[in-house]
């Protein structure tokens, strides 16, 4: 059986972003340059999502500042400053994993 999945990361820098499970050399880091100092690996091997903390759970408890935009001469709206979130702890990473329990799946009109 093989292994498929994606790493959820904020950088040292406080920028988040994903990579692939198998990412080497420049896909390591964020755009802004800097490496990853949180890391929440996501197993996809049974499209699960095993693991994932969602995004909306890391904007609610860890976000620091909202990105910053603006709008160019032609309407266009562009990111200036991306958001920034705060390292979480490993103890507040385990409450927010969501896994998919087999047991208690069911099928809509069984």
């Amino acid at each position: 059986m093989s292994y498929e999945g994606h790493e959820q990361c904020i950088c040292k820098r406080g920028h988040y972003y994903e990579r692939d499970a198998y990412a080497q050399g420049e896909e390591l880091l964020c755009a802004c340059g800097e490496p990853s100092a949180w890391v929440n690996c996501v197993d996809d091997t049974n499209c699960d999502s095993s693991g994932l903390i969602p995004f909306n759970l890391l904007v609610e408890r860890f976000r620091i500042s909202e990105a910053r935009t603006e709008t160019c001469n032609l309407g266009h709206v562009h990111m200036v400053e991306p958001e920034v979130f705060r390292i979480p702890g490993a103890t507040e990473m385990a409450g927010l994993r969501h896994y998919w329990d087999v047991d208690k799946f069911v099928l809509e009109g069984s």
